[in-house]
């Protein structure tokens, strides 16, 4: 099954960038985020640890702490509607960072 959100999301990022507005710092937001998936995990694991998921604000910031990187509103939505799982506006860290784990090991 993550299989299958993250080559929604690769589709998705694809046609992102042939429409995203200019002012984003790169060509491929998504594989910039990956390059530092380390630092967001860590992050993330500080709201695990305290049982709290994150809202598209709270991950639009985190994502532009650990990587410089401004995402869209739309990039940020897009991720939701893929990784939320269970459909209530949060990412916990298992919905997200787990499956992203699983695929790069």
């Amino acid at each position: 099954m993550w299989k299958t959100h993250l080559a929604t999301l690769e589709m998705c990022d694809t046609q992102f960038q042939t429409k995203r507005e200019s002012r984003l710092m790169s060509s491929d937001p998504f594989s910039s985020f990956l390059n530092n998936f380390e630092d967001f995990a860590i992050a993330m694991q500080i709201y695990n640890f305290a049982s709290h998921s994150i809202g598209q604000d709270e991950f639009k910031l985190a994502v532009y702490v650990a990587t410089g990187l401004k995402l869209s509103p739309h990039f940020v939505n897009t991720v939701f509607k893929i990784f939320d799982v269970d459909r209530d506006d949060q990412l916990s860290y298992k919905e997200f960072i787990g499956i992203i784990k699983d695929r790069k090991s």
